[in-house]
């Protein structure tokens, strides 16, 4: 999609506050949410 690594923090925090992250089977953490787009990679 054409996004570097480098932006896993920003887009990690955007994910978070994304009103469709309430509706995710696992709550969502800064953490694991960084973990997720890392393994993407």
């Amino acid at each position: 999609m054409g996004i570097a690594p480098d932006r896993i923090d920003e887009l990690s925090a955007m994910a978070i506050e994304d009103p469709s992250a309430g509706g995710n089977p696992v709550p969502m953490t800064l953490e694991n949410t960084k973990a997720l787009f890392r393994d993407c990679f």
